[in-house]
C-alpha cells in the first residue's frame, strides 16, 4: 500500500513538473518570436504584434483556467526568476505575461500592450478575434488611450462625426458638367467637393473628389 501510494505521488510530481517545463518553453518560444519580430518586422506588419497579443491572452487564460494551475504558474515564476524580472506583490498576472513576452526594455510600450490585454481581458475577447478588434478600434495606440480615458478611440470618434454629417442634406448640386461625370457604380458613396463662396451668397463647385 505504501508503495502504491508513493508510486502514485511520484507520478503526480512528474507530471506537475512536465507542466511547469512546458510552460517555461512556451513562454520562451513567445519571447523568440517577439524578438524576431522587432528586428525584422516592426516597421512592416502590425499583424505579428496583434497575433502576440492574442497568444497573451491566450497564455493568461490558461493560467487562470483549467487543470494543473499551480504548475502553470510555478512555470511562469521559474522563467520570471531565471530573466531577473522583478515585480511588486500588486502586480497582476497580466502583467507578468506581457513583461515575459515583450521585455523589460520600454515600459511605455508594455504599458501600451499591458492596457490592451487588460481590455482584452475585461471585454471577453475570443482568442481568435483579438488582432481583428484592435485593428478595427485603430491600433494599440487607440486601444490603449481610449481604455485610460474612459472614451472612444480616434476612428470610432470620426464615425460618430461622419454619422452626424451625414444625417442631415443642406443643399442638392446639380449640373450638366457633373452629370456627365457621374458613375453610377459610386452611387451613396462619400464624395468631397471643392466650393467659392460667391457675393451673393451662393457658392461655385470648383470640383468633387469621389
Amino acid at each position: 500500500k505504501n508503495t502504491i501510494t508513493f508510486n502514485k505521488k511520484a507520478a503526480q510530481a512528474n507530471a506537475a513538473q512536465r507542466v511547469t517545463a512546458e510552460i517555461q518553453l512556451r513562454i520562451a518560444e513567445l519571447a523568440n518570436r517577439r524578438e524576431d519580430w522587432e528586428v525584422n518586422e516592426y516597421d512592416r506588419s502590425n499583424q505579428s504584434l496583434y497575433s502576440l497579443i492574442s497568444e497573451c491572452l491566450g497564455l493568461y487564460l490558461d493560467l487562470t483556467t483549467g487543470d494543473d494551475l499551480k504548475a502553470k504558474k510555478d512555470g511562469l515564476a521559474t522563467h520570471i526568476t531565471s530573466q531577473g524580472y522583478v515585480f511588486k506583490e500588486s502586480s497582476p498576472l497580466s502583467l507578468k505575461v506581457i513583461r515575459c513576452v515583450f521585455g523589460n526594455k520600454d515600459r511605455r510600450r508594455l504599458s501600451t500592450y499591458h492596457t490592451v490585454l487588460r481590455v482584452a481581458i475585461d471585454e471577453k475577447w475570443d482568442v481568435k478575434a483579438v488582432a481583428q478588434n484592435i485593428s478595427e478600434r485603430g491600433g494599440v495606440q487607440e486601444v490603449s488611450i481610449a481604455s485610460s480615458s474612459g472614451g472612444m478611440t480616434t476612428v470610432e470618434k470620426a464615425t460618430v462625426v461622419r454619422n452626424v454629417l451625414m444625417s442631415e442634406s443642406v443643399a442638392t448640386l446639380d449640373s450638366a458638367v457633373l452629370r456627365s461625370q457621374c458613375n453610377t457604380a459610386h452611387c451613396g458613396e462619400t464624395a468631397a467637393a471643392v466650393l467659392t463662396v460667391n457675393n451673393g451668397g451662393n457658392d461655385s463647385v470648383q470640383c468633387v473628389v469621389r
